[in-house]
């Protein structure tokens, strides 16, 4: 919608209008009950039945083995970490807490350094770049349609057919999207204008094969990986990563293409999405139908 407006509207009445969702997100916030696993962490069994119920949309018997579960599972790691009385820090800086973190890491940066983020924040200046025979502004609406299109189905399949699945298949789809972006740009000065709507193509491929993956896994993953005692701190680490990859490959984008071309630029894309296919294969681990404790059992390699 906020793509469809920005055709119409001076960016000063669209950054107005795009404050409408964050007004309706406050108020539905409202009225959503505290996260299960956090009442459960709280020793709140009863609202963590009655916000689980609520959040699947089915019965308090049905979720209450889940509810045990975090229960049981919370009580373990109190009492390991008041019998050990290990630090915070100490925690922080073993491996079964370094390990899932530097995953994240990885995938962070994967999702910023892979393109698409530059294309959702410079989409009109890439049209430009790489000289689309359709209208920018057509172009930056239909790119953003294709995205939430895209990200629907992603949250519809990314229970089903698992993480690792859909991030290779991403990583292979931008890839081959970034990669004919480049070799469009290389070779543009000879294209004939009947075939300038190839980067159109060549962009909405990116953005599907990110928003099927790379759009939303890295934070789903994020939150199932890292350890119950030191999430808050992990956690507010790899969102921070997250934002400062996002800054640098902003910041630096038109520098990069001042140095190696833009075809270099979108040939250094296509490389990081190819090696985020080969990360994924050898090095993450599947969390698809793994509660958090089995999740956090596996990297302590248990």
């Amino acid at each position: 919608i906020g793509y469809v407006f920005g055709i119409f509207l001076p960016w000063h009445h669209l950054a107005y209008f795009c404050c409408t969702p964050a007004v309706l997100l406050i108020l539905a916030m409202m009225f959503l009950p505290d996260t299960p696993s956090h009442l459960a962490r709280k020793g709140h069994t009863e609202k963590a039945a009655k916000a689980l119920a609520w959040l699947r949309g089915t019965s308090r018997d049905a979720v209450s083995k889940e509810i045990a579960s975090m229960t049981s599972g919370q009580s373990k790691v109190e009492h390991g970490s008041k019998e050990k009385d290990v630090g915070l820090l100490k925690v922080f800086f073993s491996r079964p807490n370094l390990h899932p973190l530097l995953l994240s890491f990885v995938l962070h940066f994967l999702q910023n350094w892979s393109g698409v983020n530059v294309i959702v924040f410079k989409t009109v200046n890439v049209f430009e770049t790489v000289g689309s025979s359709i209208d920018k502004y057509v172009c930056t609406a239909i790119v953003g349609g294709v995205q939430l299109v895209a990200t629907g189905i992603s949250i519809s399949l990314v229970d089903r057919a698992g993480r690792r699945p859909l991030l290779m298949i991403s990583g292979l789809v931008m890839t081959l999207s970034m990669g004919s972006l480049a070799l469009f740009l290389n070779f543009a000065s000879s294209i004939p204008d009947s075939w300038r709507w190839l980067p159109l193509v060549s962009i909405i491929g990116s953005f599907i094969g990110f928003s099927v993956g790379y759009a939303t896994i890295p934070f789903c993953i994020m939150g199932e990986m890292l350890p119950v005692r030191t999430r808050s701190l992990s956690g507010a680490l790899s969102s921070s990563f997250n934002l400062t990859c996002l800054f640098l490959v902003l910041k630096f984008y038109t520098t990069l293409a001042e140095v190696m071309g833009y075809p270099g630029v979108y040939w250094l894309f296509a490389g990081v999405n190819l090696f985020g296919i080969i990360f994924v294969f050898c090095a993450l681990p599947e969390t698809k139908g793994k509660s958090l404790e089995e999740i956090e059992e596996m990297f302590k390699g248990k």
